[in-house]
């Protein structure tokens, strides 16, 4: 075997199924529903309030589904674990292009959660077990930047407008079954055996305890900071802004492109600077863009402020992914991200039941982007001390 061969194998081939998992998990199961909703909206299919519960409903699956993750992931083979995730996940987004009521919507939202944080909990752990060590940051924020896969179907939305919702979930039923394609195979081969027998020995010590924990608060409240945009920016372009729903949909290609280059950019400056560098330029790009956000009265400029702020949005998870692997290592990145995972998931779900809750009583969607001004701030500190902890244990041994 070559050694270009060898390298493909090693580093490409598991980042590029990585980048296909969080594709479909997160990419199509999550955020892909946010430039749908204007389409849902013009065609009654849902009323605005009733498009919000349905997203609150998507981020309390994906807190039962990281809840049990670890539990699961324990007693099941991880690759049958997330084949059956990623297959379900598929018909899941078949099942959403016909209108057959809230109650049909809701309980496929709810699974397409479930089944996004099953695969989230998987895929970034299996990748980083198989990468070589030198290259791991790399591919941990190459995987992650699936996450803005959203990109592909806002980017299509508009030619297809006519067929509506229908033809916009058959869309992105069939980008799942390409990053399925992609992922099985790599699963079935590598990603094998239970998370107790992949080694989640290496528990935390009382070094990296506290650093660990704070990141997890960090985390929690980065995933109540990324609700508004993530949920109810097409619709605020729409109904605050007066972009048209066509123009929406594709104006959400800003954020979701975002994503992508966030966490691309993350594992790029983490591999070269250190993970602390990488996450402060990106809190400052985020804080930055949610500020545009609020001023701006243009749904143009609105746009590609999102962009900065997803840019956060998606550098910060592949940051939380490396964190994890910095502080426990990556025998028992498995076991300790899925806790990780579980803290965003719990901070989105109380977010979106809270935002939902809000919007149905006519609140202003700038209300909820003052919110993440006041919450990014808290974000950085927590993320700030979680370093500093370390720095101040490290003085006083010496």
């Amino acid at each position: 075997m070559s050694k270009t061969t060898r390298h493909f194998r090693n580093t490409w081939y598991p980042a590029l199924a990585g980048f296909a998992g969080i594709s479909l998990g997160t990419g199509l199961l999550r955020f892909a529903y946010t430039p749908i909703i204007p389409s849902l909206i013009h065609a009654a299919w849902t009323t605005v309030p009733e498009a919000a519960w349905l997203g609150s409903a998507n981020f309390w699956g994906g807190l039962i589904g990281m809840l049990i993750a670890l539990p699961a992931s324990r007693w099941i083979p991880r690759q049958r674990l997330l084949n059956a995730a990623m297959l379900l996940g598929v018909l899941s987004l078949f099942a959403c292009a016909w209108d057959l009521g809230l109650i049909w919507f809701g309980t496929w939202r709810f699974l397409q959660g479930f089944l996004g944080a099953l695969i989230m909990a998987i895929v970034p752990g299996g990748v980083m077990a198989f990468a070589p060590e030198s290259q791991r940051r790399l591919v941990g924020g190459i995987t992650i930047a699936g996450m803005g896969f959203a990109l592909m179907p806002c980017l299509i939305f508009p030619s297809i407008n006519q067929y509506g919702p229908t033809g916009e979930w058959l869309l992105c039923a069939m980008l799942g079954l390409a990053c399925f394609a992609v992922t099985g195979p790599f699963a079935f081969r590598h990603i094998r055996g239970t998370a107790e027998s992949s080694g989640d020995a290496a528990a935390l010590t009382p070094s990296n305890r506290k650093p660990y924990f704070l990141f997890v608060a960090a985390y929690a409240v980065a995933g109540v900071s990324m609700i508004p945009d993530a949920l109810f920016l097409s619709d605020y372009l729409v109904r605050s802004l007066g972009a048209s729903p066509a123009q929406a949909s594709a104006l959400f290609a800003w954020f979701a492109g975002g994503l992508a280059v966030g966490a691309v950019s993350g594992g790029v400056i983490a591999h070269r600077f250190g993970t602390l560098l990488s996450i402060a330029i990106l809190a400052i790009l985020g804080l930055t863009g949610n500020s545009f956000i609020l001023f701006t009265q243009s749904p143009n400029l609105a746009s590609i402020a999102s962009f900065f702020f997803s840019l956060w949005v998606g550098g910060t998870v592949s940051m939380a992914s490396i964190r994890t692997l910095e502080l426990v290592g990556p025998t028992a990145h498995v076991t300790f991200w899925p806790i990780m995972c579980l803290a965003y998931a719990i901070g989105m779900g109380i977010a979106a039941t809270g935002f939902a809750f809000l919007l149905d009583q006519g609140a202003d969607y700038r209300l909820f982007f003052w919110l993440v001004e006041a919450l990014m701030l808290l974000f950085i500190a927590f993320a700030i001390s979680s370093y500093r902890w370390i720095e101040k244990q490290s003085n006083i041994l010496h």
